[in-house]
């Protein structure tokens, strides 16, 4: 997803998330989740996968989220204690970047009022997403972070850098669906089954390869 795709969908999802409280969540990848966010059949899918990284509303029965829903990591966890039940208080896209912040804020009568955000990064290789506390300390990360500067406890400051240049970049072609994210899904499904089509194929010829020597042995 380049920077004015994430911008459209940004633009798209922020009205309709704004408001709504962050229910459950789904493991379904390493780096893949979709999240509740009471939207009645219509969930957010947040993609962290280095080669792939993307974010939009998906439409899914909440038995086959279930059924393919994995073991969940600790940053799962961790979004899981902090963020059920927090109320969406504003979605924004970092200029000139493809960053996306969400702001959430809760009320318990122990502690009263807490704010987090839930920074997701969809850049390619560094593609990550940290949660952080109302004063911007990062509680926990999807990905370590090699050099140190945000690690748990550290305070989150944007990558550094000039902004990306954008402007010969186009959003994604959505018209012939109901909505951005429905052409997105649309699209990356696909994309994901040929790629099973594929690694399959590279699997079986791998495995001829090996029969055919085989027999040219005896």
């Amino acid at each position: 997803m380049n920077e004015p795709t994430i911008k459209a969908i940004v633009d798209e999802i922020g009205p309709r998330i704004r408001g709504q409280r962050f229910g459950r969540v789904f493991t379904v990848g390493r780096a893949k989740f979709v999240i509740d966010m009471r939207l009645g059949g219509e969930y957010l899918f947040i993609c962290a996968e280095p080669q792939s990284p993307r974010m939009y509303l998906v439409r899914r029965k909440l038995r086959d989220l279930e059924k393919a829903a994995k073991r969940d990591s600790a940053f799962a966890a961790a979004m899981r204690k902090h963020l059920a039940n927090a109320e969406v208080t504003d979605v924004e896209k970092v200029s000139g970047d493809r960053i996306v912040i969400f702001r959430l804020s809760s009320v318990s009568e122990l502690e009263g009022e807490a704010r987090y955000s839930l920074v997701v990064h969809l850049t390619g290789r560094s593609a990550n997403i940290f949660l952080l506390d109302g004063k911007d300390r990062i509680i926990d990360a999807l990905k370590g972070v090699r050099d140190g500067r945000r690690g748990p406890g550290k305070i989150y400051s944007l990558p550094e850098g000039p902004p990306k240049s954008a402007s010969d970049e186009e959003v994604f072609d959505g018209a012939e669906h109901e909505s951005l994210s429905a052409a997105l899904d649309k699209h990356f499904l696909e994309q994901e089954v040929a790629q099973r089509i594929t690694s399959a194929c590279r699997s079986a010829e791998s495995e001829l390869k090996m029969a055919l020597k085989k027999q040219e042995r005896l």
